[in-house]
């Protein structure tokens, strides 16, 4: 979460900067919408290492997600979204890594709403055991509208699996509709694209899946991000 009292500093970091390097083009745009000239902003995508791939997509039900449990990531609205697709999909479960303060008032809800047996909060979890978790689910399910370049969603492409995610900030540069998985604009498509992925259609797990990792491996390489932050710097050098 953004630190309280800084817009000020960072203002006024930003109009003496030479070059600024971000990390979408949503924030990109941010920027220019504040004034920021657009001939200064260099775009470097994020990069996550590229695992193995998954090479099994069998008849598996888990909906998984990961990042801190505070209100920009909106858990307790996958939960509503997770409510109504139990409703299709009775052997369902959601799987979220990351610990915040909204844990308690989502593991209540999961309780008041008959879904503690299906809504697990993993909380802090060792990158081998997220890794594991990442290969054991159907889909990945991310429920943030502001964010720039969402490590969580890269890592669940880098290892294959499809991704249902909002219409909205940076998404849609990472997640291609319909090919890497779905960007949505409505509660009741996110519902039924997680329905579609889960019961329906395991080929489509497997095609987005696949085309999600290679869409990782071409475009969001850690190599790639350190070219991309090299190149701003002798820019900036230069001028």
């Amino acid at each position: 979460e953004p630190a309280r009292g800084t817009a000020a500093l960072e203002r006024w970091v930003l109009r003496q900067a030479d070059l600024i390097v971000v990390d979408s083009a949503f924030v990109r745009r941010q920027l220019v919408g504040n004034g920021i000239d657009a001939a200064r902003i260099r775009v470097v995508y994020c990069g996550v290492p590229q695992p193995a791939p998954i090479t099994s997509y069998g008849g598996g039900r888990t909906v998984l997600s990961i990042g801190p449990l505070i209100p920009r990531k909106q858990p307790l609205a996958l939960l509503g979204i997770f409510r109504r697709v139990v409703e299709d999909v009775p052997d369902a479960h959601l799987v979220w890594i990351g610990e915040g303060p909204l844990r308690a008032q989502c593991e209540a809800y999961a309780k008041r709403h008959g879904l503690a047996a299906r809504a697990h909060f993993l909380g802090r979890v060792t990158e081998a055991f997220k890794e594991a978790w990442l290969r054991t689910a159907s889909v990945f399910a991310f429920t943030s509208e502001l964010e720039g370049c969402p490590l969580a969603v890269l890592e669940a492409m880098a290892v294959g699996l499809p991704v249902v995610a909002w219409d909205a900030a940076s998404l849609p540069e990472i997640v291609l509709e319909g090919r890497t998985g779905y960007v949505v604009t409505t509660r009741s498509r996110f519902i039924g694209c997680l329905v579609h992925l889960l019961l329906e259609h395991p080929f489509d797990r497997r095609s987005m899946g696949e085309a999600a990792a290679k869409r990782v491996a071409d475009h969001f390489r850690p190599d790639q991000t350190v070219a991309g932050v090299r190149a701003a710097y002798r820019e900036a050098l230069a001028t």
